[in-house]
């Protein structure tokens, strides 16, 4: 039986859109060190079918892992059928997979997870974390669903921004927070898209205007 550890972080929600760093498409598919982790794997683009999906089978694990008398085998036993699995959770830590795919569905970036070692093993982490990138026009709502989920939010190295938890418990809640307000997110996405064809108009509009020729008066 689990006895859930409340991890020594103290909750704090601030992130400002102006210290946000956004990685080139060269950067975020580069599975080198994006975000300082050696270990990068590039988890964009995931749908909110697949975010809700693994979400499921993250919820399936963790029973098997509240009802099991013996946690370490149970862990162990979980680790090696996700090993065989080709997808399984696409090597995340159980607890805070399901944080990174919603946070991919939501159009970021996740560049680093661990779960602290809630459920047992070694893990480099001292409490549940997930590094992300964000754009500006996100950070509002993932903000409130941050707030929601009464999980922590705020800036992380080189630009990236980091959700957190005092108990493991919580990183599955801010998840389905997550694929919960998916249509939200959605028109937060058009929204950018809107943007950036009114600037591309602009700026066309700008270039005709200012690259007509100009011919001599008589």
């Amino acid at each position: 039986m689990i006895v859930y550890e409340k991890f020594d972080v103290e909750i704090a929600r601030s992130v400002s859109a102006n210290n946000l760093h956004w990685p080139t498409r060269g950067e975020a598919s580069d599975e080198g060190s994006l975000g300082g982790n050696r270990s990068y794997l590039d988890l964009r683009d995931f749908t909110w079918a697949e975010a809700a999906r693994l979400y499921e089978k993250e919820a399936q694990l963790i029973e098997r892992l509240e009802a099991a008398a013996d946690l370490d085998a149970e862990y162990e036993l979980i680790e090696d059928e996700l090993y065989e699995d080709d997808e399984g959770l696409f090597g995340l830590d159980i607890g805070v997979a399901s944080a990174v795919l919603a946070l991919s569905a939501a159009g970021c970036i996740p560049c680093s997870s661990c779960n602290g070692g809630a459920y047992g093993g070694s893990h480099n982490e001292l409490y549940p974390v997930v590094g992300f990138y964000a754009k500006a026009r996100q950070i509002d709502l993932l903000l409130r669903c941050a707030e929601e989920a009464a999980v922590g939010m705020e800036h992380g190295p080189q630009g990236a921004v980091i959700v957190y938890a005092d108990d493991i418990r919580r990183m599955p809640v801010f998840a389905n927070t997550l694929i919960s307000r998916s249509a939200e997110f959605r028109e937060v996405a058009r929204m950018g898209t809107r943007q950036r064809a009114t600037k591309k108009v602009m700026t066309d509009a700008s270039v005709e205007e200012n690259g007509q020729l100009r011919l001599p008066l008589d």
